[in-house]
């Protein structure tokens, strides 16, 4: 059994955890320490990882676990919860680099990891456990590259689930409106260009990034969370720059 899997079952499933990622690490400046209960003299492996609680609300920490010299057991050192941590500095966004920073509110530590992989492995899962259990005050990720934060491929992903979505809805209406004239006239005796006139609003164009939606005027990327209450069709392009 690995390391880090040893750490999960040791220390996190007893305390009803689910260890999310784990990164083996030391400090980027020595630290002395001068005495330990547990008998070394700076002699451990240390391990940053990040856990959540089974249970909901789920609660979910970082972690600074230890194993030292001459003992096969892993323990807890220091532990943040995901809220107090302010700041992930990646050293360097043009490379892969093993270094990287944590900035909690009460503590400040500068680590190295095994390698660039391992830190890359860690910083992309501690930013999207950010972004899913920290609903405001989300902590800052500088210098990090943006592969490891899934910009791009985020925004590329949902605009383009948007367009297939948009395009779904505009041939409901589409269909939808072909038949409300002739219901129209038979319930209410309207005239066919009065009730094109009143259900067809009139065109639109909205930019979103590099998509143009026409027949939708909106300031807000919300317009996606509405799309079944609009009153005319439209289509989706994308925008000339």
């Amino acid at each position: 059994m690995s390391a880090k899997a040893t750490i999960n079952k040791e220390v996190f499933v007893p305390h009803d955890e689910k260890m999310l990622a784990a990164v083996q690490v030391k400090r980027k400046t020595k630290k002395k320490i001068p005495f330990l209960a547990t008998g070394g003299q700076g002699d451990y492996l240390t391990f940053i990882c990040l856990s959540v609680t089974n249970k909901k609300p789920a609660h979910v920490t970082i972690t600074k676990v230890k194993q030292f010299q001459g003992t096969s057991a892993f323990v807890k050192r220091s532990q943040w919860t995901i809220d107090q941590l302010r700041q992930v500095n990646g050293i360097d966004s043009n490379k892969d680099s093993p270094e990287f920073d944590l900035t909690f509110d009460n503590a400040f530590d500068q680590w190295v990891a095994g390698s660039a992989g391992e830190k890359s492995t860690f910083v992309q899962i501690l930013h999207h456990t950010c972004q899913r259990y920290i609903p405001m005050r989300k902590p800052e990720f500088v210098n990090c590259q943006s592969k490891l934060l899934g910009e791009a491929q985020a925004v590329d992903s949902v605009f383009v689930r948007c367009k297939v979505f948009m395009n779904r809805v505009r041939k409901d209406l589409v269909a939808r409106h072909s038949h409300l004239p002739r219901r129209g006239r038979h319930l209410c005796g309207y005239d066919r260009t009065l009730i094109e006139r009143e259900v067809t609003p009139p065109p639109a164009v909205t930019v979103i990034g590099e998509y143009k939606l026409e027949g939708i005027s909106t300031s807000s990327p919300k317009v996606i969370c509405e799309l079944c209450s609009l009153s005319g069709p439209f289509t989706v392009s994308r925008a000339c720059r």
